[in-house]
């Protein structure tokens, strides 16, 4: 042993500089690097309720260390917040290790609540919240009408998002995005189209009037008789209308050519009369135009029509569906301001007094002198195993 001891001597400077080497840097980072922690701690006085005659507050004491307490606060807090990377479950978890409930000795029924967390802020809003919903908790240990009336405000609250979400979905279906800029929007475009269709009308009568004279002045031509000449007229409308439609080569032309020929040859028309007949195939043409444009304009404006039946229709469910999330969002308020007044009344009637505020102190964590011993702990091993493999044979050169 005295040999050793001498043989390490022998590399005290070097196993001095590896112990330095190893201990600074470690006491640092373990000190400086790793993240601290802060403890927040509360003083509440916990009265006895009306029907609790437990003198060792063990009712109290597992209502403030039930998940269900700890799921409320993680919800008024934000669980993302508190815990980013655990789950549902694991959060849970992760507050009960970090939350503590201890009975102060020697004082009754005042409890220590704290709180460890690396935000500061973080770890008062989660001792507040505490202190804010226990009261409610307690209320409901000794009166279990609070209890129904937290349960009613659960679901006027998920009456509420179900009635926001039907809201927003037939709104989307419906896009109803602007619906006072589409009616407005439809009504100027029914205006312009009712203002075309008047003037598409009376272009129609006018053609109408003008085709109407010129089959009276063919009726009364001196030619044939009136059946003959009736089916001469048509006939050469017909002529016309497979004109547009076929080419000149098409048997079919060629078919109502000749029986135009024997109908001519029939009434003895001449060339006045051809003429006449040639007039009224155009008029009846351009009226027949004329009164396709005018459809056209009168079937685009009975789809505005339907669009603006479809639109009041529609504004008005929407007016409906918006009555009914007003109405839940009120029933909502109003069940929130009763189980508010009974959080209230838990403080007010004596559930909960508190006796000293959340307030932060200095860092728990890291521990400076067990993290500073450690430190030297590493750089003795260090130092030791420099030393160790120095005095090995071959080493000595080293």
């Amino acid at each position: 042993m005295p040999d050793f001891f001498n043989r390490m001597k022998a590399h005290h400077a070097g196993m001095l500089a590896v112990f330095f080497l190893i201990a600074l840097p470690a006491a640092v980072f373990m000190i400086r690097c790793l993240p601290p922690e802060y403890k927040v701690s509360s003083s509440i006085l916990i009265r006895q309720g009306k029907r609790q005659v437990s003198p060792d507050m063990k009712p109290e004491l597992t209502v403030l260390h039930s998940d269900a307490l700890a799921e409320q606060v993680l919800a008024a807090v934000g669980a993302e917040q508190l815990f980013p990377q655990a789950s549902q479950g694991g959060r849970v978890q992760q507050f009960q290790q970090r939350f503590r409930v201890q009975p102060v000795q020697g004082a009754d029924r005042i409890v220590e609540i704290t709180f460890q967390h690396p935000e500061q802020q973080l770890a008062v809003e989660v001792v507040s919240a505490v202190i804010r919903l226990i009261g409610l908790e307690l209320k409901k240990l000794n009166e279990p009408q609070a209890s129904l009336l937290e349960e009613e405000l659960l679901l006027h609250r998920q009456q509420m998002q179900q009635a926001q979400n039907v809201l927003a979905m037939f709104r989307q279906n419906s896009r109803l995005y602007s619906d006072d800029w589409q009616m407005q929007y439809l009504e100027i475009k029914r205006g312009r189209l009712e203002v075309v269709l008047e003037e598409e009308t009376r272009q129609e009568q006018e053609l109408a009037g003008e085709l109407a004279k010129l089959r009276q002045q063919f009726a009364a031509f001196p030619v044939g008789d009136a059946e003959s000449k009736e089916e001469f007229l048509q006939m050469k409308l017909y002529r016309q209308e497979i004109m547009r439609k076929y080419d000149a080569k098409e048997p079919l032309i060629a078919s109502v050519e000749e029986q135009l020929k024997l109908l001519r040859q029939q009434i003895q028309a001449d060339k006045a009369v051809e003429r006449l007949v040639d007039q009224i195939a155009q008029a009846s043409a351009a009226h027949a135009e004329q009164q396709g444009a005018k459809e056209a304009v009168q079937r685009e404006l009975n789809q505005i029509a339907r669009s603006l039946q479809q639109q009041a229709e529609q504004k008005k469910v929407f007016s409906s569906l918006e009555a009914e999330v007003e109405e839940s969002r009120t029933r909502y308020a109003q069940q929130l301001n009763k189980v508010e007044e009974i959080r209230k009344a838990g403080m007010k009637e004596g559930y909960v007094t508190v006796i000293e505020q959340p307030e932060p102190s200095e860092p728990v964590r890291p521990k400076k002198l067990p993290r500073l011993a450690m430190a030297v702990f590493f750089g003795l091993i260090g130092s030791l195993l420099y030393g160790f493999f120095r005095r090995l044979p071959g080493k000595n050169q080293l």
